[in-house]
């Protein structure tokens, strides 16, 4: 940015849309982030730059200035941008997600130096056109309950989803973490007794088997982390249908790309000679001494617990690199609890525009997207859609 002007303007509420624009406030932005301390990875800089790198046409970041100058930026809320055809009111509409969520992050929400100032920006964002905005994974919590206070409750309504998997006995506002001990015996002491013996009868297999756990350098990462993706894909063989095991598959290989692009990719892997017997990737996030653990693949056929053995193995690096916790991600599953994991608690926000509300609820940043939906319309015969939406873009185009 240099001593370039910033040009946007005198505002409350800024719009970045493009990677562009927040390359122009990257100072003000990390200035901000470095105030905040949960702030962490999932909404640094450098990994939402990154979405709008991917996802063009998708990103916006509101940044709320309460002097109406962009460098005096209080709060930046990074959203996804979603083109919805709505029945009820035959128009289109702008949905707004978490934009962290177009790629797996684990944890979403506000960039904040000055929580005070979250009512005011939810009165601003008000006045934008948009129909509906959730929030999952925010991470604080206390931060969505204070946006959601700053709404008019007459135009807009307030919601809490829960937010469960395997066939709802999976919490995934639940996100254990372990507790980073100083030494071995710390460790042994977090884990239950039957735990202990499992982990010392994989580790005598493995002295055995003349196996050895390492951690990918930078250059074996990319060919690691393709052998840890097809023994995770093995393993849900049968459990997924193809088309999710292979949605996930690629949402994982994209994280994983994207902090390997960052240097926060560590990969750990266990080999018997030439063989692959398991790996688990991870991302370090230094600047909030957490280690995110995010997929692991390993070869069942070994007849051994390699992901005690795997885990063991996370626990004593992230000791040695003076981290604090490691996250487990999102959902109280049984064994993490087992490793020592305790809970940390997130938040699901949906908000909605009453259905009587006259506001507009397309952003005109949506035009084009709502013309291309509109042929496919056409193209389909949805006659009596395509005229309704052909009346409301009349609106937008100046002929």
């Amino acid at each position: 940015m240099g001593n370039a002007p910033i040009e946007f303007g005198t505002s409350t509420l800024f719009r970045l849309d493009t990677g562009k624009a927040f390359d122009r406030v990257r100072l003000i932005f990390e200035r901000v982030h470095a105030c905040d301390p949960d702030a962490g990875v999932h909404l640094s800089w450098a990994w939402l730059r990154s979405l709008f790198q991917d996802y063009p046409g998708r990103c916006r970041i509101y940044a709320f200035s309460p002097t109406n100058k962009i460098e005096d930026s209080l709060v930046f809320l990074p959203l996804r941008m979603d083109l919805h055809w709505s029945d009820t009111r035959q128009s289109f509409v702008t949905r707004y997600a978490a934009m962290g969520r177009l790629n797996l992050s684990d944890y979403t929400g506000f960039i904040c130096s000055d929580e005070t100032v979250i009512s005011a920006f939810a009165r601003a964002l008000q006045s934008e056109p948009w129909a509906r905005l959730s929030l999952r994974y925010e991470i604080t919590g206390r931060r969505s309950q204070t946006f959601t206070a700053g709404f008019d409750q007459n135009e807009v309504t307030a919601s809490w989803p829960e937010s469960r998997s395997s066939k709802g006995v999976v919490n995934d506002l639940l996100c254990p973490r372990i507790p980073v001990p100083n030494t071995r015996d710390e460790y042994l002491a977090m884990l239950s007794q039957k735990m202990r013996k499992k982990l010392r009868r994989a580790e005598r297999q493995v002295e055995r088997m003349g196996a050895r756990v390492f951690q990918s350098t930078r250059a074996e990462q990319a060919a690691h982390q393709t052998l840890i993706l097809e023994h995770w894909a093995k393993f849900w063989d049968g459990k997924k249908t193809i088309e999710n095991r292979d949605r996930f598959r690629a949402r994982y290989h994209e994280h994983l790309s994207r902090a390997m692009q960052m240097g926060g990719l560590q990969l750990i892997t266990l080999w018997a000679g030439d063989r692959f017997l398991g790996g688990t990737a991870n991302l370090i996030d230094q600047e909030q001494a957490v280690l995110h653990s995010i997929v692991e693949g390993r070869d069942d056929d070994a007849g051994m617990d390699i992901g005690i053995v795997l885990n063991a193995e996370v626990v004593s690096r992230a000791a040695q690199m003076k981290l604090n916790w490691i996250d487990l991600g999102h959902g109280n599953h049984d064994y993490k609890y087992r490793l020592g994991a305790q809970d940390r608690a997130v938040s699901y926000l949906v908000l909605r525009r009453r259905s009587r509300s006259i506001s507009e609820q397309l952003d005109p940043a949506m035009v084009p997207m709502a013309i291309e939906a509109t042929k496919r319309f056409i193209r389909a015969r949805k006659h009596e859609k395509a005229r309704a939406a052909i009346g409301q873009l009349r609106g937008f185009i100046k002929i």
